[in-house]
């Protein structure tokens, strides 16, 4: 399961990216395992880059995810909005939807936010 920031820094080449998630990038890579990316990511990741200056489409995302394939789009759904529910110590109404569906699938969710990292009902890996 991956998060926004996770996917930027994959995709730009960062060197921002932890240990944990560098290994878990590999799998990917090798076909080892598969990423969730939740539908909110795209839109976050959008967003971010707008922000940055180098806005990335909401199409070009979509490919980028679609071109791999170890990666698979996660909608969001009513599941979904119930386990947001259950996650009320995190904040951030993103990484919550973004937990959620670590949640749903008991997968680990690949990201540095200290909030996700702090729940203890998801796992999470940087």
């Amino acid at each position: 399961m991956l998060d926004t920031h996770t996917l930027y820094w994959y995709w730009t080449r960062s060197a921002r990216i932890g240990p944990g998630a560098i290994a878990v990038l590999r799998a990917l890579e090798t076909g080892e395992t598969i990423g969730l990316v939740p539908l909110l990511a795209v839109a976050e990741l959008h967003y971010l880059t707008r922000k940055t200056g180098t806005p990335w489409s909401i199409d070009w995302i979509l490919r980028l995810i679609d071109r791999s394939p170890s990666l698979r789009l996660e909608p969001l759904t009513r599941r979904h909005l119930l386990a947001f529910a259950e996650l009320a110590s995190i904040p951030e109404m993103h990484d919550r939807f973004i937990a959620a569906t670590g949640l749903l699938h008991d997968a680990a969710i690949i990201s540095q936010d200290a909030d996700i990292g702090a729940c203890d009902l998801v796992r999470s890996v940087w």
